[in-house]
């Protein structure tokens, strides 16, 4: 029996040779995977900060619920807050 291959996204648009819409290079900032790596060089000076006591309270890709009149439209989900 052959065992199932399993690819993600990322790694099949990479076996596909296709590329990210803005070309960017899903990178970790050690502790999280981030979608380029603007966003992960970011994340280690908020970090920074963090440990600096110069912020508190860092979320990572926090969700809001977007509603007009009492009816959802949508989630935004933003890099940090």
């Amino acid at each position: 029996m052959k065992a199932a291959l399993t690819l993600t996204k990322a790694e099949l648009a990479k076996v596909l040779g296709k590329k990210s819409k803005y070309r960017n290079l899903r990178t970790s900032c050690g502790e999280h995977q981030h979608a380029s790596k603007k966003e992960a060089i970011r994340c280690g000076e908020l970090q920074l900060m963090v440990k600096g006591r110069r912020i508190s309270g860092l979320e990572q890709q926090p969700q809001y619920r977007l509603e007009v009149n009492g009816h959802p439209i949508c989630t935004y989900r933003t890099d940090f807050a």
